[in-house]
């Protein structure tokens, strides 16, 4: 269990439910993989549609936000002030801290090369090409554990929900940014259900944390 900071105890109860299911969402995706690859193939289309190229991306980032969880490389922060509301009068449930930048650059100059590096999860760490799970290893190494907040709405959502934005699926959604790297496609539009099937059809469900936070929470709802 991850450092869990300014939770009264009602929530810190809560968060910690939260993350256990999150867990089991992970290790059951993981374990259907392996175990039933058609089922499994055939959520993962689902969610991020029938091209193949999604698939590496897919576990890549999976797996390390298995790694992130089963590690403890992160902060759990509950954020007591502001932010009940973005510019576009959306709820602000949570924000994950990435990686900044200047510390983990992708290779390459060329839009291409960049968008392949992300599908590939292949990045530059201090001059050295590593994948995902490398970096996040080592960013966590260099500069301590990785911070996750989570606001005053977040706790107004159902516990699970089908389909749907609920606190399971919003804590994998911002987990997937701080351990795999995923972004918000065209926010607002990728947000929720037609978010994720917006995404899919844009071919950007891969790099999308909506789609990852639905896809994982399908196995607990």
């Amino acid at each position: 269990m991850p450092a869990l900071i300014g939770f009264d105890p009602v929530d810190r109860l809560a968060i910690q439910k939260v993350i256990s299911d999150a867990r089991l969402c992970l290790d059951s995706a993981l374990r259907e993989a392996f175990d039933d690859n058609d089922r499994f193939q055939t959520r993962l289309a689902k969610y991020f549609g029938t091209d193949e190229s999604n698939i590496h991306a897919v576990m890549k980032v999976i797996n390390s936000m298995k790694l992130v969880v089963d590690g403890g490389l992160y902060h759990v922060q509950r954020e007591l002030t502001g932010h009940d509301t973005t510019g576009t009068g959306r709820t602000e449930t949570g924000r994950a801290v990435h990686f900044k930048s200047e510390e983990i650059q992708f290779g390459g100059t060329a839009a291409r090369r960049v968008r392949t590096a992300r599908i590939q999860g292949t990045l530059f760490y201090e001059g050295k090409r590593v994948n995902v799970i490398e970096a996040t290893e080592q960013w966590t190494a260099d500069n301590g554990p990785l911070d996750m907040k989570f606001f005053d709405a977040y706790f107004d959502l159902p516990y699970k929900a089908f389909d749907a934005q609920s606190q399971v699926q919003v804590f994998l959604h911002e987990l997937s940014h701080m351990a795999g790297g995923t972004v918000d496609v065209d926010a607002p539009a990728g947000y929720e259900w037609p978010g994720v099937q917006y995404c899919i059809s844009i071919k950007k469900a891969a790099h999308n944390a909506e789609n990852y936070g639905m896809f994982l929470a399908s196995y607990l709802a």
